[in-house]
Formats: structure tokens, C-alpha cells, sequence
């Protein structure tokens, strides 16, 4: 992805599953914001809501975000967000990888085909992921 030049958000991360190598890779592959469920900062209520995880690791990857260089940006991951959305429909209209497979092929990043069972999206769907590409 790096290669690619493309800016990303990784949204609902549990703090338990990242540290601050992956941290520094995802900067370095154009991660710019990363979204934690830290619903409370009270150990008790982390335990009530069996959120599975201490308070000491929600700072902790806190921490390792800013250390990595990563804004806990949520305006930026918004952001990011609502230009994407225009895509979502069309990319899951005809199936899953097909719509994203079809997108990436019109941004010439890869070739349209997939192995079977699975099959590339019609032209008329491609047709419209062209003119939202182009808008």
C-alpha cells in the first residue's frame, strides 16, 4: 500500500491486538488515523461492559498511536470516511471482492480477474464506478 500512495483509517481496533511496530508500519503504509473502542476510562466499567481489556492497555495504545505518529484524528478519519462513501453501494452490489477488484482496475492497480467461483463485476456496474471515479 505504501507504493500506492494511499491515505487510510482503520476504524474499531482493539487495543489487545496492536503495538507499536504494527503502529509504525501502518504510519508507513499511509494509516492516518486509528479509531479505539475506549468506551470508558473506569477499570471498573471496563470489567461490567466485559470489555476484556485493562485500562493500562487502552492508554498503552493510546500512546503507541501518538508514539508512531498516528492522530487519533477522528475529523480525519471522518473525513476519509464520507469520500469513500460514495463507493460503498456500488462496491458491494455485486458481491465481495468483485466491486473493490473492479474499482482497483479502474485506478489501473491491478488487473480486473478473479479465480472461481467468483466473477468480475458487469459492465454496467463498472461503467458507474468510472463516472463516480471521474466525478
Amino acid at each position: 500500500m505504501k507504493s500506492l500512495g494511499l491515505k487510510w483509517c482503520s476504524n474499531g481496533v482493539r487495543v489487545h491486538t496492536i503495538n507499536l511496530d504494527d503502529l509504525k508500519l501502518w504510519k508507513e503504509c499511509g494509516c492516518v488515523a486509528v479509531a479505539y473502542g475506549n468506551e470508558t476510562g473506569s477499570p471498573t466499567m471496563l470489567k461490567v461492559m466485559e470489555k476484556k481489556v485493562s485500562l493500562e492497555q487502552n492508554i498503552q495504545a493510546l500512546k503507541d498511536s501518538y508514539d508512531a505518529g498516528i492522530a487519533n484524528n477522528k475529523s480525519k478519519a471522518s473525513q476519509i470516511h464520507n469520500d469513500l462513501f460514495k463507493f460503498y453501494h456500488f462496491l458491494y452490489s455485486e458481491g465481495n471482492p468483485s466491486g473493490i477488484k473492479g474499482l482497483l482496475y479502474l485506478m489501473n492497480i491491478c488487473k480486473n480477474n478473479l479465480r472461481l467461483p467468483l466473477t468480475i463485476i458487469s459492465t454496467s456496474l463498472l461503467d458507474q464506478l468510472k463516472l463516480i471515479l471521474n466525478k
